[in-house]
């Protein structure tokens, strides 16, 4: 009988390896469970080994593999579900200046878990530019939004509530940021190591829009 914390870690490993096509590390492990060490995690991929739900390879990294086992009526090891998503090309994550289009010029293939999604609709994905996001915590799984990244976006919420990540349109370009409430104004805000990035403030008169809201981002 495993306890809660260790049905977590399975499903993570499960899921971490569908997504990449290999197992997470132990070290990934305790970041993703806020372990405060590695011998933690150790410790509860050790007993889901001991209980028979993991294998290991010898002296391998990443070379966990999750066994087909019932826990209750959740049968572990059920095929995931995947999503074909568009590319819609690129967002700007500092000023406003990469204008907005509706071309795909590619798809990607994202796990259907991973976005807590059970269907498609309204999502696409843009490639983000630049540096001033690379603090933010986005998703389920509180990734950074780097340059090269590709963002997750979902276009049904056209309404953002404060703290929500957002692709905005500002004068026909396409700008990645944080939407807040700054002294009453609304604002899209830069969450970045640098401190250059100042907020945008935007006005009544400001030709603006909200595409969506970020869901996820697939680090490249």
């Amino acid at each position: 009988m495993i306890k809660k914390r260790q049905k977590q870690v399975f499903d993570y490993i499960k899921l971490f390896t569908s997504e990449h096509g290999f197992a997470p590390t132990l070290k990934e492990i305790q970041e993703q469970f806020n372990f405060k060490s590695i011998s933690t995690a150790h410790y509860h991929v050790q007993k889901l080994q001991d209980a028979g739900y993991l294998e290991k390879g010898e002296r391998r990294s990443r070379s966990l593999k999750a066994k087909s086992v019932n826990f209750g009526s959740f049968v572990a090891n059920k095929t995931p579900t995947y999503f074909s998503l568009p590319v819609l090309g690129s967002a700007n994550c500092g000023q406003a200046n990469i204008y907005a289009v509706e071309d795909p010029r590619e798809y990607v293939t994202v796990s259907a878990n991973s976005l807590g999604r059970k269907n498609k609709s309204n999502l696409f994905i843009i490639e983000a530019e630049g540096d001033s996001m690379n603090q933010a915590r986005v998703g389920i799984r509180k990734l950074t939004i780097e340059n090269g990244d590709y963002v997750i976006i979902d276009s049904s919420v056209t309404s953002p509530s404060e703290e929500d990540y957002v692709l905005s349109i500002i004068d026909g370009c396409a700008n990645i940021k944080k939407y807040k409430k700054v002294g009453g104004h609304q604002a899209l805000v830069s969450e970045s190591k640098s401190k250059n990035y100042k907020p945008i403030f935007l006005g009544s008169v400001d030709d603006f829009m909200v595409n969506g809201k970020i869901i996820g981002v697939i680090k490249r």
